[in-house]
């Protein structure tokens, strides 16, 4: 996805001074510092596409395994599938 929208603040020379030394600690950008930094503020955002798909594998996984084991009765697969169609 191309970026094409900006976001402009006002910063002291000393903050812009600690962002970009920051950005170069951790070997990003600016732009890719900030990013970083808003997703870590949000509860289980994923950082990438590539992340969004390991993690739906990872709970697809985690279903088909429940799903499977032959010694969860069956009253029980019945309620984690009720459950887990709140979350979709």
């Amino acid at each position: 996805m191309a970026k094409t929208e900006r976001i402009f603040i006002r910063v002291t020379h000393e903050q812009k001074t600690n962002i970009v030394e920051a950005a170069k600690a951790h070997g990003l950008t600016v732009t890719d510092y900030f990013l970083k930094m808003f997703s870590d503020s949000i509860p289980n955002a994923p950082d990438t596409y590539e992340q969004v798909i390991e993690n739906t594998i990872a709970e697809n996984n985690f279903y088909n395994s429940l799903m499977t084991n032959e010694s969860l009765p069956n009253e029980a697969k019945q309620i984690i599938s009720k459950e887990l169609r709140n979350y979709v």
